[in-house]
């Protein structure tokens, strides 16, 4: 989905009606929330427009989040296999042998999807559970050699999506888009380096 351009914001340097105080003014003092601070004088009615319109970037992420699944999704079913273990396998091959409770943390998943997951990978194949000889209720995630085998095929179904989606960024670009999302999240979470909310999948 093209993002539409914003043609209509207010030139605060030439219009000192859209400065004056609205009943949507942010008081934020904080010093790292400078969109907060330039946006505060806007009209409530302007501000909603384009947070919720051509602004609404949760609908702009969740579009492109579907694009990427089902790019993901297609070279998946060329190895025969479902689209929504590819987050698990993409954490365990970075670090083999986490807890249930660490894979967990890493795609962003708690409870029954967490089990779910596991009980698919482990019917393919691809996983064994092994509990800790320190700790009996401590449960250790593996890979098996059938899944050590798909490792280059499982990246490079990521890879090729992100390879298109790039494409017509340069490397600069890229790594602004990334330090801007990072700011993004930030103000999600409300502070730098924050858990992002449990989802029901990783991929």
């Amino acid at each position: 989905m093209p993002i539409t351009a914003v043609t209509d914001i207010p030139d605060e340097s030439q219009s000192a009606e859209v400065t004056e105080p609205t009943e949507a003014r942010a008081t934020s003092t904080d010093p790292a929330e400078v969109g907060t601070r330039e946006r505060a004088g806007w009209p409530a009615e302007l501000q909603l427009d384009l947070l919720s319109g051509k602004w609404n970037l949760g609908f702009v992420l969740r579009d492109l989040h579907r694009s990427f699944r089902m790019n993901v999704k297609k070279r998946m079913a060329e190895l025969n296999l479902p689209v929504g273990i590819w987050g698990y396998l993409w954490a365990l091959y970075y670090e083999n042998g986490l807890t249930q409770k660490e894979l967990a943390k890493r795609i962003r998943l708690v409870g029954p999807s967490v089990v779910f997951g596991l009980n698919q990978l482990e019917k393919l194949g691809l996983v064994k559970r092994q509990r800790s000889v320190q700790d009996k209720r401590v449960v250790h995630i593996h890979l098996t050699p059938k899944a050590d085998a798909l490792r280059d095929e499982i990246f490079a179904a990521a890879a090729e999506t992100n390879a298109k989606a790039l494409r017509y960024l340069t490397s600069n670009e890229i790594n602004l888009l990334f330090s801007l999302l990072d700011r993004v999240g930030a103000g999600i979470h409300g502070d730098v380096g924050g858990e992002a909310a449990d989802d029901d999948d990783p991929s």
